[in-house]
């Protein structure tokens, strides 16, 4: 059996095994650049916990190693939350310490990414950690693989279900709201979500995930924007709902996959971000990648009022 030339795992300890048959080894980063070069100035400095910043504030300025203008912050409340991803776990690591040694023990770090969008940053992770970087693009879906799968999945019923009230909306005017599948909405983030929805008076398509159902929404929520708005409770093929011509606006958590997913097909973009690297992402998107056409509703960890981006 002839050795590989290349090692593609999703496990460390393995792969760290494979260095030591002389295997190289490629590191494929499913978060992107910027957050790359926030968590630390290299690998080893990642790995020994050795950071400049030692208080919540620290996190709200851009890291001393990022040299051109950026936005690069989070918030207090991010902060807080990114300080938990330092605390050793069951793994006996951390996960941030996770993060250093798949970084260290890489020939080549991959990401999902291309130099017209990100390249001070593509270069800068080049420069902190001494690696060959390759971004091999957004890797968004074509149109004719979503039509496809449109024809062949066997989740076709629920499009059939849906993309009738989906015909019957003009241009450009639904505004579909998703969260992906990692976050749970409280009580309070529910019910001020909902009434925002209804005094914006624009037709809408809500997915609210089984996990959110011990929330109750407003009463008579669902009665008050009947004929205008459907709040969906199972599992939606986003890119078919992204795709047709009567959405004009997405309001996402800004996770990356949603964020390039809202960009392809041309939707106003009103980020909610909530956990991990979203605030980030909302931060960056809003000052290099669409200008006026994005918004960010949480700066403090709260909900707050604002207006609906003109198309």
């Amino acid at each position: 059996m002839r050795k590989p030339h290349l090692m593609f795992l999703p496990y460390l300890k393995i792969a760290f095994d494979g260095a030591k048959l002389g295997i190289s080894r490629v590191c494929f980063s499913i978060i992107h650049s910027w957050k790359v070069c926030f968590v630390g100035s290299s690998s080893l400095a990642i790995i020994n916990g050795d950071d400049p910043r030692t208080t919540l504030e620290d996190f709200t300025v851009p890291p001393e190693w990022i040299l051109f203008p950026s936005n690069l912050v989070y918030s207090l409340h991010e902060a807080k939350l990114f300080l938990n991803t330092a605390q050793v776990n069951a793994s006996g690591l951390s996960d941030l310490c996770r993060t250093g040694w798949a970084i260290s023990g890489c020939d080549v770090f991959i990401l999902r990414s291309c130099f017209e969008i990100e390249s001070d940053w593509i270069k800068l992770i080049g420069d902190m950690h001494q690696k060959p970087v390759v971004p091999i693009g957004l890797l968004s879906p074509s149109l004719q693989a979503i039509n496809k799968a449109e024809d062949s999945s066997s989740d076709n019923n629920i499009w059939v279900t849906i993309s009738g009230w989906f015909g019957k909306q003009d241009k450009g005017s639904v505004v579909y709201i998703a969260f992906g599948s990692e976050v749970s909405l409280s009580q309070g983030e529910i019910t001020e979500l909902a009434l925002g929805l209804e005094l914006s008076g624009l037709p809408l398509f809500w997915v609210l995930r089984k996990s959110d159902e011990s929330c109750e929404l407003l009463e008579g929520f669902k009665e008050r924007i009947k004929g205008r708005g459907i709040v969906w409770t199972s599992w939606a093929p986003q890119l078919w709902i992204l795709s047709h011509d009567s959405v004009g606006g997405f309001l996402t958590h800004c996770g990356i996959i949603s964020i390039i997913e809202g960009l392809q097909f041309g939707r106003a973009l009103v980020m909610l971000p909530f956990q991990a690297d979203q605030g980030l992402n909302a931060r960056i998107l809003k000052r290099n990648w669409s200008g006026k056409k994005s918004q960010e509703m949480r700066k403090t960890g709260r909900l707050q009022g604002m207006k609906w981006p003109k198309r």
